[in-house]
């Protein structure tokens, strides 16, 4: 299992719609968006992938214009 991390996520986006654009390039495990104390998106979240399917999620959706935004797409840090 690999962790991704996704930043500059439309506001208005949801973890649906995160895990039908990356699961196009792999198998999706879990999305997660962060969301602020007043529930709105903060606009990047964690999405677990396969192992076998996170460089070419990284090598195809970093930079990807979605929703009118550049997704940033890499490998989640530990804590």
């Amino acid at each position: 299992m690999m962790k991704l991390y996704v930043a500059n996520v439309n506001f208005s986006a949801t973890e649906i719609d995160l895990e039908e654009l990356f699961s196009k390039y792999g198998d999706v495990t879990s999305v997660k968006l962060i969301y602020d104390k007043m529930g709105r998106s903060r606009g990047f979240g964690f999405i677990e992938v396969a192992d076998e399917h996170g460089k070419n999620m990284i090598r195809e959706l970093n930079g990807l214009v979605f929703m009118s935004r550049d997704l940033v797409v890499d490998y989640a840090k530990p804590k």
